[in-house]
């Protein structure tokens, strides 16, 4: 996670040409000292995720000051995903049917970009939609969700049993 931004602001003075730049978190030029103009700058933004005013100040050669700002949306919370499983259940959690996977997820910052999950420990998918899984014994799901920053969560498993026949639903 970083709280660093970088930004390009460009200014120019045609008649007495830039002298320095500030910048401001808060739009107060308070404390923010003056510095060379350069064509990027990187600075810490201030905590916790929301959208950001960052202001930016050029004065020129004859004393002139102008200011300018730009919103910064600073996400670095990974989303929330929640898998559901769907099937006839047992009284002791098996499913006696196939089983109907599907999830859900929720991210407050950049938004939910996708959800990625395998099956048994096959190759990684995107989801898009309700999936089945068939077959008696023991399966394993595994997914994350990925936000429009590119936070990742952490992989999710969900372990569960399908037995379908009565011997099976006895024995397991």
């Amino acid at each position: 996670c970083t709280t660093a931004a970088d930004a390009i602001w460009a200014a120019s003075d045609a008649t007495s040409g830039v002298l320095e730049v500030r910048y401001s978190n808060d739009g107060t030029f308070d404390t923010e000292p003056w510095e060379a103009p350069s064509s990027a700058k990187t600075w810490a933004l201030s905590s916790g995720d929301s959208v950001k005013q960052v202001s930016y100040q050029v004065r020129d050669r004859a004393g002139h000051v102008t200011t300018t700002w730009a919103s910064i949306g600073l996400d670095t919370a990974p989303p929330v995903t929640t898998p559901h499983l769907l099937g006839d259940r047992t009284g002791s959690g098996t499913f006696a049917s196939e089983v109907t996977g599907s999830f859900t997820a929720a991210d407050a910052g950049s938004g939910v970009a996708s959800i990625r999950f395998r099956v048994d420990g096959g190759i990684w998918l995107e989801y898009d939609e309700p999936f089945t899984i068939r077959g008696d014994g023991p399966h394993r799901i595994e997914s994350y969700g990925v936000d429009g920053a590119g936070n990742e969560e952490s992989v999710i498993i969900s372990d569960f049993a399908i037995a379908t026949s009565l011997w099976n639903r006895l024995a397991g």
